[in-house]
């Protein structure tokens, strides 16, 4: 017998069935009652979803900047030694502009007088300075009112935020920082209605959606500045009904965890505001920088509706490439903002000459070496301050350089030919300049740092260096050019000359100034590879093996190892490791300085001797294309080609710089024998081509000496030789006399003979 509970429940469902089928409406509601409660319950789990989005969001202190990189800071101090020249060589590699002296960043030379603007900090107060000249010193510093100081501090340009992956360049600045007019403009821009709504503006979204089905397209969007801070900090970009779904439940949520003030805030450092180089510019503390040369909290009212209007798309009204439609854009910004003050602000506003932005020498300069202090320094806290060993002059020179450079050799090559640039201080090891191919927009591959090329002949230096130092030899000292075999065991190795000649005998000088082969293979056969190799990597060079072709640079090396390298023979021995920061300025207001790591390895005299021989290369040798280049100060350089014809260099020193140029295809092949010399000719282009003073002259050794040398004969020249120069010799080396120019006269065999007179 069936229970009369489940009698009266199968009761029921027979009644409840037999009235659906006579009335559907009810099925339909039925339906409708489990579609609503399936969709609310699915948008609160999103809404659920968005609230811990936003919460992990805030609790990771999303509000940072990312680290940014500036050029070296300067330092005039009153009486100190400095001729004007000089002063304006440091204002330059610090990314100032010789200008009017107005704008941030700008310098001006009248007489003995430069006038300079400071470069934008977090000041509104543009920092003006007068710095007098007299006899080689600092007479006086005076400030903008007049009145005297002891010392100015300059600050380096700006060059670039430390971006990341993702390439962002960001920094954020409070909202109690910036003047009212910013976010008054940024609100009557993008949302009108911004402290009325709850984050999804409804009558924004109607008024869109009808504009857009009038127009039979998107045309207007009816996203809230609280839906543009979601889109930007947790969405990509793709236009559909998903994202915009996911994007309103976000600005809830954003609205429900945080007040007004705070999202306005967080918008203002979160814009796009467009491309420079390889970075995204993103927030209006960056924008203002990048466009109008100071910080966002010294914008005017005109420069802010600018700003506001650049927001609805960057591209298309950034200042620089479209002033007056950037203009025109700000005058909309206007319009839409109902006040008083609007008045003030249009006059302001017409007055303003097209905001072209203002020349921010640094900005996105130097990508090759930005890109090389990222990657050394990925543990940055966020907000850090970089500066920078950079001069950017140099480094715009060395950028121009290399490009017309690796142009003329195009004419030559059927091959795309890269190239690279490094130069050091040769006394520290800070790096001024680095240039890592010819187009970073097209390859940020970093040839400078990353490309491992054979030498060539620019071990042909450091092998001398090494016999100077362990076997007490010289310039003077012959060796052989002569054919020779080497046994490799059981195989042999034949070296040649690249002209396939043999002089004889011939000094090392002789040697390296024609850049010959076979006497460099000889003189590590007697010197020792191992020590050769030996030497070689404490330079700066990595897992050099030893085999008898090293002579000839037979191993692989990156343009930043051989300036390293050759930093030792220019620092008098002493070996210095590259470095690219000067210091680190944390957000807690530590300071972390960079010390030189300095370790002497050779000997004052070896190092000179070998610097004065690589003189002659410059002056007599295969290196001669830097003087018809133009270059006329002292400099030491080495050309180099490896064997196979695949890599050109050029590495030129003097005591205060090292640079290094290699040419190269990035897919190895050999080049024509005259791409050879635009190499030098790109060396001298570079130190030309920026302001610098004469550099040091490179101090004599108590140990050495300049020695007479009969230029016919190579030795100690007597009364009748004609052509002398000087050797830098050891002192204690004595020449043997000149037996090629003698006192006595020897008759022609033709002369009669007849007895002289009694």
């Amino acid at each position: 017998m069936e229970h009369p509970t489940l009698s009266r429940v199968r009761s029921a469902s027979r009644r409840a069935l037999d009235a659906i089928v006579r009335h559907p409406w009810i099925a339909t509601a039925v339906v409708l009652l489990f579609a609503v409660t399936i969709v609310f319950a699915s948008t609160f789990a999103a809404y659920r979803r968005a609230l811990s989005t936003v919460d992990a969001w805030i609790a990771q202190r999303t509000f940072s900047s990312t680290p940014e990189i500036r050029a070296p800071d300067r330092t005039f101090v009153r009486d100190a030694k400095i001729s004007r020249d000089a002063l304006v060589a440091q204002l330059s590699a610090s990314g100032y502009r010789e200008s009017d002296a107005k704008s941030p960043g700008t310098f001006t030379v009248e007489d003995d007088t430069i006038a300079v603007v400071a470069a934008p900090g977090t000041s509104c107060d543009q920092q003006r300075v007068r710095v007098r000249i007299d006899g080689g010193r600092i007479a006086e510093i005076r400030q903008e009112d007049g009145r005297a100081v002891e010392a100015a501090i300059l600050r380096g340009v700006s060059m670039a935020q430390l971006t990341g992956d993702d390439r962002i360049a960001k920094k954020w600045m409070p909202l109690s920082l910036l003047p009212d007019h910013i976010a008054k403009s940024v609100v009557a821009a993008e949302d009108r209605r911004f402290f009325d709504h709850p984050g999804v503006d409804f009558v924004s979204v109607a008024r869109a959606a009808w504009a857009d089905l009038r127009a039979g397209g998107v045309v207007q969007g009816g996203s809230t500045i609280t839906q543009q801070l979601a889109k930007n900090v947790f969405l990509d970009a793709d236009r559909t009904l998903t994202r915009k779904f996911k994007e309103a439940l976000l600005a809830r949520a954003l609205e429900e965890r945080l007040d007004k003030q705070t999202i306005l805030e967080a918008y203002l450092n979160a814009i796009y505001f467009g491309r420079v180089g390889s970075e995204e510019i993103v927030g209006v503390e960056r924008a203002s920088q990048l466009y109008f040369g100071k910080s966002a909290a010294c914008l005017t009212a005109p420069e802010s509706l600018v700003v506001a209007g650049m927001i609805r798309a960057p591209n298309l009204y950034a200042p620089p490439r479209h002033p007056e439609r950037a203009k025109k854009r700000a005058a909309q910004v206007l319009v839409s903002m109902d006040e008083p003050t609007t008045t003030t602000a249009a006059i302001a506003l017409m007055a303003l000459d097209p905001p072209t932005a203002k020349d921010t020498t640094g900005q996105g300069a130097a990508p090759y070496f930005t890109d090389y202090v990222y990657t050394s320094m990925k543990e940055v806290p966020a907000g850090t301050e970089i500066v920078s060993t950079i001069d950017l002059a140099l480094q715009a020179s060395a950028e121009a350089a290399l490009v017309e450079g690796l142009e003329e050799l195009a004419k030559k090559e059927d091959v795309e030919v890269q190239g690279a640039v490094v130069v050091l201080e040769a006394a520290t090891g800070r790096i001024l300049a680095m240039v890592g191919g010819s187009d970073y927009t097209a390859s940020t591959f970093n040839r400078a740092v990353l490309a491992r090329r054979q030498v060539g002949s620019l071990a042909k230096p450091l092998v001398a260096l090494t016999a100077f130092e362990d076997w007490g030899l010289h310039p003077r000292s012959e060796v052989f050019d002569d054919p020779i075999v080497v046994d490799l065991d059981g195989d042999s190795w034949r070296p040649r000359n690249a002209d396939r000649d043999y002089r004889g005998r011939m000094t090392i000088r002789a040697a390296l100034e024609k850049s010959v082969n076979i006497p460099f293979v000889r003189l590590s056969q007697q010197v020792g590879l191992p020590r050769i190799a030996g030497h070689l990597e404490r330079m700066g060079f990595e897992s050099v093996r030893v085999h008898p072709s090293i002579a000839l640079g037979a191993f692989e090396a990156t343009p930043l190892q051989v300036a390293e390298a050759y930093a030792t023979i220019a620092n008098g021995g002493v070996t210095v490791k590259p470095y690219a920061t000067e210091s680190i300025r944390t957000p807690d207001g530590a300071t972390i300085e960079s010390e030189p790591q300095r370790d002497r390895i050779f000997t004052h005299s070896s190092s000179f001797m070998v610097f004065d021989m690589m003189r002659g290369v410059v002056n007599r040798g295969t290196g001669w294309r830097v003087r018809r280049a133009g270059y006329r100060y002292d400099v030491a350089g080495k050309t180099g080609t490896s064997d196979d014809g695949h890599d050109l260099w050029f590495v030129g020193l003097d005591r205060d710089r090292v640079a290094v140029v290699w040419l190269g295809a990035d897919e190895p092949k050999a080049l024509s024998t005259q791409a050879g010399h635009i190499a030098p000719t790109i060396w001298a282009n570079v130190m030309k081509g920026a302001p610098r003073t004469r550099p040091a002259p490179y101090p004599l050794p108590g140990s050495v000496a300049p020695t007479p040398v009969c230029v016919d004969s190579g030795m100690l020249p007597n009364e009748h030789c004609e052509h002398v120069d000087h050797e830098y010799l050891p002192v204690g080396v004595e020449l043997e006399p000149c037996t090629v120019h003698t006192s006595t006269v020897t008759a022609p065999w033709w002369w009669p003979d007849i007895d002289p007179p009694t």
